[in-house]
């Protein structure tokens, strides 16, 4: 097998639509409309897992922001905390509002070295994971876009 972009694996496995890796090129499909083909040969392509990236910046939030009133003003201490896979479309509404309201409570923070600090644990977060669930998987990666993680 040709190895697989450990980016673009961790962008699959988290973006919440259909992912397709075609096992002959390591490449990952992630339109919204998947080509039949994919969707029923599975010796050519296997539709990747979906995972939850409200898990990440729910552990980062709380992590950096938990005991503080702006969190709790934001009302992000309400929801109920994420499992990486969401298993109820209940589960999933709540997700969504929380990154929608996360993004808010990030934005108005108003400074770069807040939302670069956010946006590089969520990356290294999925990074790690994508590692994981490769070897667990059997399959070899390696990386495109950044050197030496």
């Amino acid at each position: 097998m040709t190895p697989v972009n450990i980016e673009a694996i961790a962008r699959g496995l988290f973006a919440g639509i259909p992912c397709f890796l075609e096992y002959s090129t390591g490449r990952i499909s992630t339109h919204h409309r998947i080509p039949e083909k994919m969707q029923t040969n599975t010796d050519l392509y296997m539709k990747l897992p979906s995972f939850s990236l409200a898990h990440a910046e729910q552990i980062y939030l709380q992590e950096n922001y938990g005991d503080t009133d702006a969190y709790k003003a934001y009302g992000l201490d309400e929801y109920p905390i994420f499992p990486i896979r969401l298993s109820t479309d209940e589960l999933r509404k709540q997700a969504s509002q929380f990154r929608e309201q996360a993004h808010v409570f990030i934005m108005d923070r108003l400074d770069d070295s807040v939302f670069e600090a956010y946006q590089d644990f969520t990356d290294d977060f999925c990074i790690d994971f994508a590692k994981k669930w490769c070897k667990e998987n059997g399959m070899p990666y390696q990386y495109m876009y950044k050197d030496n993680l």
